[in-house]
């Protein structure tokens, strides 16, 4: 299992990266909206206005945070999609190897020898 990680990593290193960054942008934007709603509960209580535009830049956040989490699951999904194929091809790829040396095993038994020939022949 680990050999296909890191098969699927090496192949596809673009869709393994971005996936990383993502989650990492992810997590930090998901962090900043409770710093800016902190900012607005404090203006509040310290009887100071809040202005629209810090307003608007709190909802901004929120959207840039859902945005970074919605193409984080997306990025994982695809990753994790190339894993499953890489993972899907090894095993009929052992299957096949299996397959093809009982074959092998089962064409050897059945096939007479010289000496089983010789007998059916005299």
């Amino acid at each position: 299992m680990r050999n296909i990680a890191k098969k699927v990593i090496h192949d596809h290193p673009k869709s393994f990266i971005s996936m990383v960054l993502l989650i990492i942008l992810s997590i930090i934007t998901s962090l900043l909206p409770p710093l800016a709603l902190e900012q607005i509960v404090n203006h509040l209580t310290d009887q100071k206005e809040v202005s629209l535009l810090f307003a608007l830049a709190y909802l901004g956040l929120i959207a840039l945070s859902d945005l970074f989490a919605s193409a984080q699951n997306i990025s994982i999904t695809i990753f994790g999609q190339k894993l499953t194929h890489g993972m899907r091809s090894a095993l009929v790829q052992k299957l096949n190897t299996i397959t093809t040396a009982g074959q092998s095993l089962q064409s050897l038994s059945t096939t007479p020898t010289s000496s089983t020939a010789f007998i059916a022949r005299g």
